[in-house]
């Protein structure tokens, strides 16, 4: 089309190129012999042809994102998590949820945000490290369909590839008993996976009102950088090393219970703006450590915010026997348990 675009049997094409240009841009077939040999009549044809087709749009107005035939979302907000690394229209501000969910041995923390309006619109996230790696797109596709499909207790009627801005996504459609139909967005983008998720009100089909929302809401989705200012060591240093992702995920990776097998593991001191509000309870903190057996990044993962800085500080002074494999000395990943008291 670039050549018919500059010449038409090797003469300029100059005072035809608009009209070629309109009527690709209209999706209709183009006659390029025509428009060279009758430039004047073309024009006249076109315009009275594209004046009928404006009529019949008016009358037949296409959905989109600010207003959909039988299913005005125009009054839908833009919602973005700070932390989240996208953007999306819901009904109502969403209702935020944490939870866990399985990665071969290992377990990561997922978010998710859903509101209800008659219909439940969702969009839920995870991390998972070697989600990075290009070669295991397909395999984390598989698993987080599983995983929808139970989470769901649906029976999958459609699947399709899709892609978001060159990342690899699937396009679900399943039927739930008692529920009607729900369709869902997968999608892996670098190390974060992505479930949004439309699940009508007791239908037993999608109707063409439905049909518009959900496919308004799916494409409000936008995805954006994600902010990762306040992202651990560890986290860090597992997203940049594919090797060691693909090792937390493959073992138990971080829930290994390191307590026992360290050499070294020196008490945390109690911090002193801890006392006055008698903070005290469990802080799990998650290690890497090196071919030497010493802690090389350290992360806490649950318990009280004024305790976990001390328990982090005493993990990285903790001593382990150097891990072996096939003779070789080589990283090892795990978690330490410290328990305060309250004084």
């Amino acid at each position: 089309m670039n050549g018919l675009l500059v010449k038409l049997r090797g003469k300029p094409l100059k005072r035809n190129v608009g009209l070629l240009r309109i009527c690709v841009a209209l999706r209709w077939k183009v006659n390029t012999t025509f428009l060279y040999r009758f430039p004047q009549i073309s024009l006249i044809v076109l315009v009275l042809v594209f004046h009928w087709q404006l009529s019949l749009g008016q009358s037949n107005p296409r959905p989109d994102a600010s207003g959909a035939a039988g299913g005005n979302i125009q009054n839908w907000k833009e919602f973005s998590p700070r932390d989240g690394g996208f953007r999306i229209l819901f009904p109502k501000p969403p209702s935020e949820s944490f939870g866990t969910i399985s990665v071969g041995k290992t377990s990561v923390g997922k978010r998710t945000y859903s509101a209800k309006d008659g219909n439940t619109y969702s969009v839920m996230y995870f991390d998972v490290p070697a989600a990075g790696d290009r070669n295991m797109v397909g395999d984390f596709l598989v698993g987080l369909r599983n995983f929808v499909l139970d989470e769901f207790k649906g029976d999958l009627l459609t699947d399709s590839p899709i892609s978001i801005n060159d990342n690899e996504g699937r396009l679900l459609e399943m039927s739930i008993p008692n529920q009607g139909v729900a369709i869902a967005i997968i999608l892996v983008a670098n190390s974060r996976l992505y479930r949004i998720a439309v699940v009508a009100q007791k239908a037993a089909k999608t109707d063409a009102n439905t049909k518009s929302i959900t496919t308004s809401f799916f494409d409000s989705f936008r995805l954006l950088p994600i902010d990762r200012s306040k992202e651990g060591e560890v986290d860090s240093y597992i997203r940049s090393n594919p090797e060691l992702a693909k090792q937390a995920i493959a073992t138990e990776g971080f829930n290994t219970d390191l307590n026992l097998k360290a050499l070294s593991m020196p008490r945390p001191r109690y911090p002193p703006l801890a006392h006055g509000v008698h903070a005290s309870g469990t802080v799990i903190v998650k290690v890497i450590i090196d071919e030497q057996g010493n802690v090389m990044a350290a992360q806490a993962t649950s318990g009280h915010p004024l305790l976990q800085p001390d328990a982090v500080d005493a993990a990285r002074k903790a001593r382990f026997p150097p891990r072996i494999e096939a003779g070789k000395p080589v990283k090892a990943l795990g978690r330490l348990t410290y328990n305060f008291v309250s004084l």
